[in-house]
């Protein structure tokens, strides 16, 4: 269960506020160790992971403190609560206070360094002399809030993209500039302000906090909602806090020391967060087979990663099947390409995909819940993914069809060429006969017949009397079988044929070029056998 932000700024309040009552430790020291408490109570998976890096987070405090001479009056209620906040950071932090008025000082020795006992002393020393300090005589005049601005940009170039940045601007945003009318900021000025800060805020963890000192809304110069603008158009962590008196002003230092645990934790964590970038490209083949390809880089933070789903607008007519993969365990590796499933039309056919693809990317932790409670969101890749593709959707792969319909069609060709072979390979050419070498019988008129008789009584023709009867058939082939061809069989309806050594009633399975120049011996019996013969002197 995560705590929220204002849930934990109460917990570290009591838990300090304990510490204290108890004497067990300084201030300062019970309230980190109360604060950090806190934090591995509340997120105790993150301390764990992060707890060494927690002893090495600093933060860098930029105080800009207006010093002009409209601004002593506020010296009671700045000092005080400015000296107890710099007393409560820890050693390693650093601070650095510009003055401004007519002109913006800072990293002045004795108002810029890092944070130890000696520079504490030296520095609450200096924050005393802020508002009369002789050296800083001629800067009270006026209150030039661009150059004050540009001080602050100064300083930022120096800060490091790994440290929790703190910008306060403590003053009553009266802009009165040098030599120029008292008003509003001008645009260039703003210009130059927004173009610095941009610069050299980019991929930091700045936060900067207005400390709005007492003013009146109605004056001209006022001219703190124009730097709003600016904060809220770079996006920054920023926020405004009226201070009322020095109560109002060293409660929110105190509520802020208290946070500065959770900031410490969360900056860490962000930093982190940031340095996981994922990468997701999917592709989607003709067949509608998604696959994604990702690419990206385990972290501490970070150590598995995992496709959830693929989601298709409904009224594209095409749904997403996951496969196996897609429900599998999240995975380690830094590159990959994983098969996500198929996509397909309600209807059989090419369809067009035109639409968006959503990808449904998650980096599972144990410790979402804690993630949340930061306010940390996960670095997964856009999910609206635009893709325009023609896909194919049947029962098999579209090379599969295709070959399949190929191959069809090539049996649907090989049948009707049998076909025409049928018809093609019917009886055409002549037929002799002959007694001995006699010729005694010619029929030369065969034109595409599928049975020729070869008569046994050729009395009419002046030769003696033979009993016997003769059929040439052809026998077709079945033109699904299209590797058969057309055959043929010589049938003796009485006598026999002779073909070789063998005498039988018909003679099967001859082709065309068997039966071209042919000649086979037919007769009444097997005795006399040779008595007759049958010549096929042309092509059949």
């Amino acid at each position: 269960m995560s705590i929220n932000y204002y849930t934990m700024k109460k917990l570290f309040f009591v838990a300090g506020l304990c510490a204290l009552l108890l004497g067990f430790v300084s201030p300062a020291r019970a309230q980190d160790d109360q604060a950090m408490a806190a934090i591995k109570q509340n997120f105790p998976q993150l301390f764990d992971l992060f707890k060494d890096e927690m002893q090495n987070q600093h933060a860098n405090y930029l105080f800009a403190v207006d010093v002009s001479g409209t601004m002593n009056s506020n010296a009671p209620v700045v000092i005080p609560a400015l000296k107890a906040f710099i007393n409560s950071l820890p050693d390693g932090d650093y601070v650095d206070i510009i003055r401004f008025g007519d002109y913006a000082k800072s990293g002045d020795l004795g108002y810029a360094g890092t944070i130890d006992l000696s520079f504490k002393n030296s520095l609450c020393s200096s924050v005393d002399r802020l508002y009369s300090n002789t050296n800083d005589a001629d800067i009270r005049h006026f209150t030039d809030i661009p150059k004050a601005m540009f001080a602050a940009i100064e300083c930022l170039k120096n800060y490091s993209k790994e440290d929790l940045n703190f910008v306060f601007l403590l003053t009553d945003f009266r802009n009165e500039e040098k030599g120029k009318p008292a008003g509003p900021i001008s645009k260039d000025d703003l210009r130059k302000i927004e173009d610095g800060l941009q610069a050299n805020t980019l991929d930091k963890n700045v936060r900067v906090i207005s400390l709005q000192l007492p003013f009146n809304p109605n004056w001209r110069e006022f001219c703190r909602p124009q730097l709003d603008d600016i904060f809220n158009n770079l996006a920054l962590d920023y926020k405004t806090i009226p201070v009322a008196d020095e109560t109002a002003l060293r409660n929110w230092f105190d509520r802020l020391k208290k946070n500065v645990m959770y900031d410490r934790l969360q900056a860490i964590v962000s930093r982190a967060n940031k340095e996981v970038k994922v990468d997701f490209d999917p592709k989607v083949s003709i067949d509608g087979n998604v696959t994604g390809v990702i690419n990206w880089k385990p972290n501490k933070l970070y150590r598995e990663i995992k496709v959830n789903d693929i989601l298709v607008p409904d009224a594209s007519g095409f749904k997403f099947k996951a496969g196996k993969e897609l429900t599998a365990e999240p995975f380690q590796m830094e590159s990959i390409e994983l098969p996500l499933g198929k996509l397909k039309h309600q209807s059989w056919g090419f369809h067009k995909f035109d639409d968006s693809m959503k990808a449904d990317i998650d980096l599972p932790t144990p410790f979402d819940n804690e993630l949340a409670g930061l306010e940390i969101k996960k670095p997964v890749p856009d999910s609206q993914i635009p893709l325009k593709k023609l896909i194919f959707t049947f029962i098999l792969p579209l090379w599969l069809t295709i070959t399949i319909l190929a191959l069809l069609l090539i049996y649907i060709f090989m049948v009707i060429g049998a076909m025409k072979r049928n018809a093609k390979e019917s009886f055409s050419g002549s037929i002799e006969v002959y007694k001995g070498r006699n010729f005694i019988y010619e029929n030369d008129s065969i034109k595409k017949k599928n049975v020729v008789s070869i008569p046994g009584d050729l009395n009419a023709r002046g030769t003696a009397s033979v009993d016997w009867d003769m059929q040439l058939r052809k026998r077709p082939s079945n033109p699904f079988l299209f590797w058969k061809k057309p055959t043929y069989e010589l049938i003796a309806n009485t006598g026999y044929i002779q073909d070789g050594s063998k005498v039988k009633k018909a003679k099967k399975g001859m082709t065309p070029s068997f039966l071209k120049n042919k000649v086979m011996y037919c007769g009444i019996d097997s005795e006399h056998a040779d008595a007759y013969s049958i010549e096929f002197r042309k092509r059949l």
